[in-house]
């Protein structure tokens, strides 16, 4: 064999055993060697997550990610990022994870290449309106009814499925953020709004005049969000997440920030 075919079968070799190194899924590695479970969360939507009275942020998602780290044997660390940059930063390995009342449609919507581990809970889209409005009293009262939504969410998706169950609304406005939709709700501009259950619960405890309306329109399955590729850290976390469903912590937790789930 000539020096030059050895030299290049060698070659070869030592490049292959590179793009396999390059390749090696360490997800679950990192985060051991770091000690810390980082998470993206936008913490505007209570009860999951928001910004208490002394600046932090806190919430079922927030006790739910405390449960996961210590589980794997980490510490966890949220990280305040907004709605639109969720995934965006997840894919510039800013943190190893989204915990934020995400769903897989609303985590594809952005364009990235993403997986998601189990569920670890399942909200309805429901409707809220305001208290004097006796004309809403189910779905099929949306019917030519101006609504409101939070873009690029569950919720979203759930109005546009309206027409496939036979209800022509007037119009669906979408907006930036659900406080946006539920100020032009006060203000006449709007009939209804498509809502998770649990900030529909959350905007009627806080705001006397707005009433519930449980007519489910769709229900989604709220899952964490990862990097394509991140095999080992998601099968440590669906192992943890099935733990903690059946746990006692979970129904503690429920209670504490989503009661009417009892």
């Amino acid at each position: 064999m000539s020096k030059k075919i050895l030299l290049l079968i060698i070659l070869t070799v030592i490049g292959c055993n590179k793009t396999k190194e390059s390749s090696k899924d360490n997800s679950l590695q990192n985060v051991l060697e770091k000690g810390i479970f980082g998470y993206g969360n936008c913490p505007e939507y209570p009860p999951f997550s928001f910004i208490n009275d002394k600046g932090n942020i806190e919430g079922y998602d927030v006790d739910f990610a405390s449960y996961i780290a210590s589980n794997i044997g980490v510490k966890s660390e949220v990280n305040n990022i907004p709605w639109e940059s969720l995934i965006v930063a997840l894919n510039q390995k800013q943190y190893d994870a989204v915990i934020s009342a995400i769903t897989p449609l609303e985590a594809q919507s952005a364009g990235e290449l993403v997986d998601f581990t189990i569920p670890y809970i399942t909200l309805n889209e429901i409707i809220i309106t305001k208290k004097d409005n006796n004309d809403i009293n189910g779905k099929k009262d949306l019917e030519n009814k101006i609504i409101g939504v939070q873009d690029s969410t569950s919720a979203s998706i759930a109005a546009d499925m309206l027409s496939e169950q036979g209800i022509k609304v007037k119009e669906i406005k979408k907006y930036d953020r659900n406080a946006n939709a539920v100020a032009d709700l006060n203000n006449g501009r709007i009939d209804a709004i498509v809502v998770g259950e649990a900030y529909a619960a959350t905007s009627a405890n806080n705001d006397s005049s707005i009433k519930i309306i449980n007519d489910p329109i769709n229900s989604a399955d709220v899952v964490i969000v990862l990097r394509k590729g991140d095999e080992e850290l998601k099968n440590v976390l669906n192992n943890a997440i099935e733990q903690f469903i059946s746990s006692d912590y979970n129904k503690t937790i429920l209670k504490k920030w989503i009661p009417f789930r009892d």
